[in-house]
């Protein structure tokens, strides 16, 4: 069976274009991949380019290419002899194959960057196949024509547990003197204030130089990063004085020294406004400077895997082609913000508040504009672990019972 790619003008009869005649003009000039024998459109094909198509709105010299990775991998799949439903070795063999390929334009292999390319294709078509259903396309992107319909999802509440959270912490708290808080300062403020990383990045040096050491505690005004719309206002959370005391040794100490060495080894250095910055083991050009959300996301995820807080998950890897299982790190920097509201709800109801006043509390420290926001997105979360918390009461009164000898056990 043989393809070739024809334009939607050189198709002989719209009847033969499965959905009807109404998806000629997908693309306007996107060329189609059509079976050579029937003279019609591939149709498992068509749908899946066409789904990509509404899903991506790309342009047509984007759904070119796409269309001529897809044409390859189907002219590839066809005279390959290899059994069409062990996919895996399909395209183990694949990769194998456009590796010894030479590109015609520049008379060399094929870059990596193109293989992969192909092989996403091929996969993304494959996945396609197997769900028979345009719904969940294989595309990460979100449609565009549904970015301004935006529907609120609630997301999986995962927050750590408490020896997870004492030993992630223990491993990031200095074990000498010459070593940096930082890292141990930017965690522990997501776990005591349920801030988001880059309102804790936004944190400024001159609050903390305003404090009065006196004080047990303090109030800091984070904001969000620029562009959103509570960036403008920013919101103040309540710090704890083991926080407190925290902050201020880091500002009067390491970063006033990290300064000045920034400043001698760059004469035009200037100093951020943003408390965080870079230590002393950076490059020359960046200490000193802004510390960043991605560093961060980084560290956490290193610090997890080194206390072995993972998840085991299947992918399938375009450099291999192969299905493999890969550990990730099991939270992100967001769930301290779930924990925090695990662990406050916990605290303000054991402290004699209602449920309601509990949730005001919880959403005047989450910087949410309506309390049926907060409730909506950790409700399932907290209902779930007072349930738990009940079934443990009471198997604690049926052991009791039962071992005083009570009326069901006569």
């Amino acid at each position: 069976m043989g393809y070739r790619i024809a334009k939607p003008r050189a198709l002989l009869r719209p009847v033969d274009i499965p959905s009807g005649p109404r998806l000629v003009g997908v693309g306007e000039g996107f060329p189609y991949i059509v079976d050579t024998a029937l003279q019609s459109p591939h149709r498992e094909s068509f749908a899946f380019l066409a789904a990509y198509w509404r899903c991506r709105k790309p342009s047509p010299k984007t759904m070119t290419t796409r269309c001529e990775h897809l044409l390859d991998w189907l002219r590839f799949r066809g005279e390959c002899l290899i059994d069409p439903t062990r996919v895996e070795g399909l395209l183990y063999k694949y990769r194998a194959d456009l590796e010894e390929r030479v590109s015609a334009k520049n008379k060399d292999y094929l870059a990596q960057a193109t293989i992969a390319a192909r092989l996403d294709t091929a996969i993304q078509y494959q996945f396609w196949l197997a769900h028979k259903d345009p719904k969940p396309a294989p595309f990460s992107h979100q449609p565009r024509g549904l970015a301004s319909q935006r529907r609120h999802t609630t997301r999986k509440v995962v927050p750590f547990t408490l020896s997870e959270m004492t030993s992630f912490l223990q491993y990031l708290a200095p074990k000498t003197a010459t070593e940096s808080w930082r890292n141990w300062l930017i965690c522990y403020a997501g776990f005591a204030t349920g801030a988001r990383l880059d309102e804790v990045l936004s944190i400024e040096a001159s609050q903390i130089a305003k404090w009065d050491r006196t004080t047990s505690s303090q109030v800091l005004t984070l904001r969000r990063s620029k562009g959103r719309r509570t960036g403008a206002t920013g919101r103040d959370v309540h710090i704890p004085a083991r926080l407190k005391e925290k902050l201020q040794q880091y500002y009067f100490d390491e970063r006033k020294s990290i300064i000045a060495q920034a400043k001698a080894a760059n004469c035009r250095y200037a100093e951020p406004p943003e408390l965080f910055i870079n230590g002393s083991k950076a490059t020359a050009t960046s200490i000193g400077a802004a510390h960043k959300q991605r560093r961060v996301a980084e560290m956490f995820s290193a610090a997890q895997l080194a206390c072995g807080q993972v998840r085991t998950i299947t992918q399938f890897d375009p450099l291999t082609a192969r299905s493999r299982e890969s550990r990730k790190a099991k939270h992100t920097f967001h769930h301290t913000r779930h924990t925090y509201v695990v662990h406050a709800y916990r605290y303000y109801i054991s402290a004699g508040l209602s449920r309601d006043q509990a949730w005001m509390a919880i959403k005047e420290a989450l910087g949410h504009r309506r309390v049926s926001t907060t409730i909506e997105l950790y409700g399932a979360a907290i209902a779930d672990e007072e349930i738990a918390q009940r079934n443990a009461q009471f198997d604690l009164m049926n052991e009791m019972m039962r071992l005083s000898g009570g009326p069901h056990e006569q």
